[in-house]
């Protein structure tokens, strides 16, 4: 789930353990560190690692809404979204300045770049209670292509 929506900042989510921000591991296990700092944070669409301080990264990230260089050399970009920015506009408009969601928002069937996009009878939350979002294959919120690995 998102757990965190802010307009014109970013959507954070991947806390698999709570849910709500205040956890997360690693395929690593509870942290990993840093892998680099070349991508800045230049644009909407960019996937980055939400961490709560140097080399430590867990499964939590967030999507940037626009430019945000403030987070430059302190969160490591790992991908942008390649397609479907109209349903990350669409998350965004369900934020609010402090962060909380007005209602959940899930990412389902985003998929990545190289691998088999999700079956067609797959159920997708935001799709159903957004129906102004078309379906667009494995990008109904965002495809996310995979970089500095």
């Amino acid at each position: 789930a998102v757990h965190r929506i802010v307009p014109g900042f970013v959507c954070q989510a991947g806390d698999i353990t709570h849910g709500r921000g205040s956890g997360g591991e690693s395929i690593y296990g509870p942290t990993f560190p840093d892998e680099n700092f070349r991508v800045k944070h230049t644009r909407a669409g960019l996937l980055s690692m939400a961490n709560s301080g140097p080399n430590t990264n867990g499964s939590q990230f967030f999507i940037t809404f626009g430019p945000a260089p403030h987070l430059d050399n302190r969160h490591v970009v790992f991908g942008s979204v390649v397609e479907g920015m109209d349903a990350v506009r669409a998350v965004e408009r369900e934020g609010r300045r402090e962060g909380d969601p007005r209602r959940p928002v899930v990412i389902r069937r985003c998929g990545v770049v190289g691998e088999p996009a999700a079956e067609d009878g797959d159920e997708d939350m935001l799709s159903q209670e957004r129906p102004d979002l078309k379906r667009r294959g494995d990008a109904d919120v965002a495809s996310a292509k995979k970089r500095n690995r």
